[in-house]
């Protein structure tokens, strides 16, 4: 592991390309400069500067029937998770382009921070993602979560925020869901039904989110280029991986070296008050870690869901041509019935079947964690 600054290839982060500190000088590629065509180092580091960065904390209140006051050891899938989580709905709400460069957007960086506190008070809180998993699925207390379990339960929170609501909130969920994905084939007919289920409006945001295993033991290394390509799109939120129990937030590449965020740094938890600070909430130095260190990983893609996935269905097609995994028309529920009936015509792939959708049971989600991913020592 170290720091990327003094590396001087061009690089990529969350879809979005910059140069290394050592290659700003390089004006002789093209007539136009390097600068022109991609972002200089210090760009990077205000994007790399404005993601929200989420860590073990200590000195939060007792978890229930417990006396765990800390997630160290523990709690890092739960973390990386809400980091993804937290680059999502900044995207959504926000914009891409957006940075931490302007009082209102500083602002803006501790209203979407104070979501994520330590306390039933925020409501995609540590707190809260346990009491789902305890309560949905039978998770204990300071136990281990994989990364499908993760998915589950953020993807519940979610919904639980938006129907108590947050009045006064920065963050807008009207037009925000998250679909969960059991295996590497996902439906465009099942991410539909979820992307319009009770919504008014014709298009929604949807943050996908996908179980994937490339490779036994560790990542098969003929995945790479499928990787890089993910990380490329301006879809891509990132993807959790890494290796044995412990998680790593990947957001980029620079060569054969993957960009991360590591929640693996205990801080003390804060009471976000008015006036409190967010800058244990950003993370100043990048970091690199070997693809040949990475082992199985859970991606994110966030889709804008509109006219039947115009524009969105070329570049997803991509990642399952490298087959990271497939995207097909129609439904679970659509092959399921094709797979035990033969006689049921065959997808045509030309062709999207977008009519009723099937969402995935607790008992699909609670039997991956017998064979859930192994991550990072």
């Amino acid at each position: 592991s170290g720091t990327i600054s003094k590396l001087p290839a061009l690089f990529c982060f969350l879809g979005k390309f910059y140069m290394g500190k050592h290659h700003e000088d390089d004006r002789r590629l093209e007539s136009d400069s390097v600068e022109d065509r991609h972002g200089s180092f210090h760009e990077f580091l205000k994007d790399f500067q404005t993601r929200v960065w989420v860590t073990y904390r200590r000195g939060f209140s007792c978890l229930q029937g417990t006396n765990l006051k800390s997630d160290t050891d523990w709690g890092c899938m739960l973390r990386t998770g809400q980091m993804m989580l937290a680059t999502a709905l900044q995207i959504h709400c926000f914009g891409r382009e957006y940075r931490r460069n302007t009082a209102v957007n500083q602002h803006r960086f501790k209203e979407l921070v104070r979501h994520f506190g330590d306390s039933f008070d925020h409501p995609f809180s540590l707190q809260h993602l346990l009491k789902i998993g305890k309560e949905h699925l039978n998770k204990s207390y300071g136990e281990w979560y994989g990364p499908s379990t993760v998915a589950y339960v953020l993807r519940v929170c979610v919904d639980y925020a938006k129907e108590k609501g947050m009045p006064g909130s920065i963050v807008n969920l009207k037009d925000f869901v998250v679909f969960t994905a059991t295996d590497c084939m996902v439906f465009k007919g099942d991410i539909v039904k979820t992307a319009t289920l009770n919504e008014t409006r014709p298009w929604t945001k949807t943050l996908v989110l996908i179980s994937v295993r490339m490779g036994a033991d560790e990542l098969n290394m003929s995945y790479r280029q499928s990787i890089q390509e993910f990380l490329m799109s301006p879809m891509c939120i990132g993807i959790m991986g890494g290796r044995k129990r412990h998680s790593l937030y990947f957001t980029g590449f620079q060569g054969n070296k993957l960009i991360h965020y590591d929640p693996h740094t205990c801080q003390t938890a804060l009471k976000m008050d008015k006036d409190y600070s967010a800058e244990t909430y950003i993370c100043n130095k990048p970091r690199k870690m070997s693809f040949s260190k990475m082992d199985s990983c859970h991606i994110w893609v966030l889709l804008e869901i509109r006219s039947r996935f115009s524009g969105a269905d070329k570049d997803v097609r991509v990642y399952g041509a490298h087959k990271i995994f497939e995207l097909l028309d129609g439904t679970k529920e659509d092959y399921l019935l094709l797979v035990h009936d033969p006689s049921v015509k065959a997808f045509d792939h030309n062709e999207s079947m977008f009519d009723d959708g099937a969402d995935y049971s607790l008992a699909e989600i609670a039997s991956l964690e017998g064979s859930d991913f192994e991550y990072l020592e």
